[in-house]
């Protein structure tokens, strides 16, 4: 696995992270929010800005701003953030370097003469007609500046990493940078009112995430029947919405486990924090890599050990035999056999559940915000060749 960026202790940034506001995924992520929330609290000036079509609007710490800034980025840039004692350099960071909110950070930066930093978040499962056609634009019109502007790259996982070197980065300038998790919301011990509010007894078998195809949840609702679910003291809970979720209800019916399948919708991120924790286990069964892991780096902080498909992209968050277990993917024998391994081993369980704890207590955004700093030093070392802070 390449080696991950570490963090430096230079002088402070001015930094913008620009991301497309018409993106659902990447304007509803917490990543942009978080990272930068990190990078205040580690001395730094950062914020967020969403394209919406010539017009950016600001974020804060608490969301968006009621009023975009007109005139674009450029205008933006040049007005800048309130004055600032000491002297800050300044930076521009772009999320997802084929979108088009990262070809407009690009070109700021060469006017302004601003150091590019490139963060990939890696997701594969580009489904809607915009995604693909702006996927293509990004990698054969403006990748090509975007590439041209940008120093460094950090990418939140080994498939992100990929993906950034088939846009065409050099790989010599694509880091793993490791992405976070809030842990002010995701850790052991908060309290939830869904245990008590659905009636779920016993131990908890819990998957996180769409009731869609590819997700591998029919294998898991197959694997629980074949396993722990013919007892009466386990219950698997699958939280989520999709399209799945008839066939699923039907499936566990027909296996005869249908008093301990429940399904649930996504409940507020402190209450599936509380679930996460009360739980037993997290399963997470993807048949592939479209999913990006987020809720397995949650149930992680939350001290739940897990039951992972044996992909790259979800070993890179855990130690497979430490934490959990790595299961091959779409084998129903491999996951039965898991699960009642599992479930015969409590002292097992609960030596996982400890080393999950440990871990879950370094996925906060620290490290990524350190990742970010080493990043901006390479970009301002390779634009200012020679320079120092200031």
């Amino acid at each position: 696995m390449p080696e991950m960026v570490s963090g430096t202790d230079r002088s402070p940034w001015d930094l913008t992270l620009v991301l497309d506001g018409f993106n659902p995924r990447a304007r509803d992520s917490h990543e942009p929010k978080s990272l930068a929330a990190a990078l205040c609290a580690r001395g730094h000036r950062a914020r967020v800005l969403l394209a919406h079509g010539g017009v950016w609007a600001r974020q804060s710490e608490d969301g968006v701003g009621p009023a975009g800034v007109p005139g674009g980025l450029a205008a933006e840039l040049e007005a800048g953030p309130e004055p600032a004692p000491g002297n800050l350099r300044r930076a521009l960071l772009a999320y997802d370097g084929s979108s088009p909110a990262a070809w407009a950070a690009a070109r700021a930066a060469a006017r302004r003469g601003l150091p590019l930093l490139v963060l990939e978040p890696g997701w594969n499962d580009l489904k809607r007609l915009r995604e693909r056609v702006l996927e293509t634009f990004g990698r054969h019109l403006w990748g090509r500046v975007v590439r041209q502007c940008t120093q460094a790259v950090l990418a939140f996982d080994p498939l992100a990493r990929e993906q950034a070197v088939e846009r065409g980065f050099p790989a010599e300038l694509v880091a793993l940078c490791p992405g976070g998790v809030d842990r002010g919301v995701f850790r052991p011990g908060m309290p939830t009112r869904l245990i008590s509010r659905h009636r779920l007894p016993g131990r908890l078998l819990i998957s996180v995430g769409p009731f869609e195809a590819g997700r591998g949840l029919e294998l898991l609702v197959r694997a629980f029947a074949a396993s722990v679910g013919q007892r009466e003291d386990w219950t698997l809970v699958l939280v989520g919405s999709g399209s799945l979720r008839g066939r699923l209800v039907t499936l566990a019916t027909r296996l005869g486990i249908a008093a301990r399948v429940r399904l649930l919708d996504y409940p507020p991120a402190e209450e599936l924090a509380g679930l996460l924790g009360a739980a037993t286990l997290f399963a997470l069964p993807a048949e592939d890599e479209r999913g990006r892991g987020v809720q397995l780096a949650r149930a992680l902080a939350c001290g739940l050990p897990v039951l992972v498909a044996d992909l790259p992209r979800y070993r890179f968050r855990f130690a497979p035999g430490v934490e959990g277990l790595a299961v091959p993917p779409g084998d129903l024998g491999a996951w039965a056999g898991a699960l009642g391994r599992l479930a015969q081993a409590p002292e097992l369980r609960q030596q996982m559940a400890a080393a999950a704890r440990s871990l879950g207590q370094r996925l906060g955004w620290e490290p990524a915000a350190q990742a970010v700093e080493t990043g901006l030093e390479r970009a301002w070392t390779s634009r200012v060749p020679g320079s120092r802070a200031g």
